[in-house]
């Protein structure tokens, strides 16, 4: 066939191309501005924690089972490892508990140590997630396992003051 027809003698409706016209967005929408965006990335994050949170909490033991003296005994040498992952995972939501509770009692009543605790994960974000090139020290390239170790001592020394 001939290329160069023109368009008022195509015989053959498979020759004749349509154009595609660009998708529209609905007219009564109204356009996204950053305030929409936030709320809805906010309205998102706060669905998440909520389900998170029954999901968590659907499996929160009672208080009476959780500290029942009846339920503590002595377990024999080889049944140790087997009681202590039986219990973490059947108490699990109830040490995450007592977990934040201690974690947000420490943090109000010692607010420094919160300030310290900030300051050792910006600086253990840096190394190993913000900074994109490799340390050196001359021409020595410091391997991950090093930064570790002397962010790790770093850590304790800081703890410990």
């Amino acid at each position: 066939k001939n290329t160069k027809q023109n368009m008022s003698t195509i015989d053959d409706p498979e020759d004749v191309i349509t154009p595609i016209e660009p998708v529209q967005k609905p007219t009564n929408q109204e356009p996204e501005t950053p305030s929409s965006v936030a709320q809805t990335s906010f309205s998102l994050a706060k669905d998440y924690i909520y389900g998170w949170l029954f999901a968590r909490t659907k499996n929160l033991r009672p208080l009476g089972v959780f500290c029942s003296r009846d339920r503590f005994s002595l377990p024999s040498p080889k049944d140790i490892i087997s009681r202590v992952k039986t219990n973490l995972v059947y108490y699990q939501t109830n040490y995450f508990l007592v977990f934040a509770v201690l974690a947000i009692y420490s943090a109000l009543s010692h607010p420094l140590f919160l300030i310290v605790m900030g300051f050792i994960t910006a600086m253990w974000l840096y190394v190993f997630r913000w900074r994109n090139d490799p340390f050196k020290i001359g021409s020595y390239e410091i391997s991950d396992t090093t930064k570790g170790v002397c962010l790790f001592l770093m850590t304790v020394i800081i703890l410990s003051l």
